[in-house]
């Protein structure tokens, strides 16, 4: 999946009650206008559509879960638009958290999920290929490397599955803590190195070498204290 393309663009309601969003169209939930991009393996909510304009919110590959249509509770607000549901991991050990979007047209709806659960789709099956379930691949070796800041801060270089990645960044509460950039994939969030570890574990990568560094902080241009580790993957 090309991760600059842009996929689709177009305006969205997004209804939001709070900071993270809303599982129920109701009480206390307000439309909000977005120009929202699908590009690549992310979702992102803009409060205008120009060039530059920050996001408001921006949905990872390793955040989403699954995306389906939605029905409100009450049966006035069944006609005002056409609901989708957007599930999102909230971190290790709770509940996925909600976010519901409104199109405009049952057409926009479709095209909308379609293109969220290509995301999904293509997570999963990049799951299971890595868990091993009856995939035949010609074996290889292949490396990742991420380095543990002492104080605060996990980077990885290299690709893994978006499942590591929401383990480490702790899930989507941390979307304002994370960066995509050409040194890889970084969330603001200390993690031990034996978190991490057991992590990649999972993944069936093993640990291949290790040493202490010093490493560029994405928050600032001097250079911290960070263990190296280095993982390896045959497939």
């Amino acid at each position: 999946m090309d991760v600059d393309r842009i996929r689709k663009a177009g305006w969205l309601s997004s209804l939001e009650s709070g900071g993270i969003g809303v599982p129920l169209v109701g009480a206390g939930a307000k439309a909000q206008k977005r120009w929202c991009i699908l590009k690549g393996k992310t979702l992102s909510t803009h409060k205008s559509e120009k060039d530059g304009d920050q996001a408001v919110r921006t949905y990872y590959a390793e955040d989403l879960r699954n995306v389906v249509t939605h029905m409100p509770e009450k049966e006035k607000d069944k006609d005002k638009g056409f609901f989708f549901a957007v599930h999102v991991t909230a971190g290790q050990g709770n509940e996925d958290d909600t976010h519901v979007f409104m199109a405009d047209s049952p057409a926009e709806r479709e095209a909308w999920m379609n293109g969220i659960r290509e995301i999904v789709v293509t997570k999963q099956e990049s799951k299971k290929k890595n868990l091993g379930d009856d995939v035949v691949v010609e074996k290889k070796n292949e490396f990742v490397t991420i380095e543990c800041f002492v104080r605060s801060g996990v980077r990885v270089n290299g690709v893994v599955e978006p499942d590591v990645l929401s383990a480490l960044s702790g899930g989507h509460d941390a979307r304002h803590k994370k960066v995509h950039d050409d040194r890889g994939w970084f969330c603001d969030r200390f993690v031990a190195v034996s978190d991490v570890c057991n992590v990649m574990n999972e993944y069936r990568w093993s640990l291949e070498n290790a040493h202490q560094t010093d490493s560029v902080h994405t928050s600032g241009g001097a250079q911290q204290p960070a263990h190296l580790l280095i993982f390896m993957k045959v497939w």
